[in-house]
């Protein structure tokens, strides 16, 4: 009995592990959109003229308003859980494999 409990706990502590990653995955992918004041906008400002840098920065938070409301948008909603999903997969391969007996 006890093996079935400590198989148990292993399976749980793997579990919480898979979903604690699963979720710096996401965060990771949010982060790097290019809204202010999220990274992505520094990558993206760094990539444009300095004029139009200058520009995207100031409208930077009602570009983080629009990307608030465009989340709720069910197509965009889905393109963003599909590139989640698409970054996660080689993690997603890994975790199987060690938690199929």
């Amino acid at each position: 009995e006890e093996g079935t409990i400590a198989a148990e706990a292993v399976d749980f502590f793997l579990r919480m592990c898979y979903g604690g990653m699963y979720i710096n995955v996401a965060l990771a992918v949010f982060n790097l959109m290019p809204v202010p004041p999220l990274d992505g906008s520094h990558l993206m400002a760094a990539a444009l003229p300095q004029k139009a840098a200058e520009t995207y920065v100031r409208l930077g938070f009602a570009g983080l308003l629009a990307f608030v409301f465009l989340l709720n948008v069910p197509a965009v909603s889905e393109w963003f859980g599909f590139l989640i999903d698409f970054v996660a997969a080689p993690y997603n391969a890994l975790v199987s494999l060690l938690l199929t007996p």
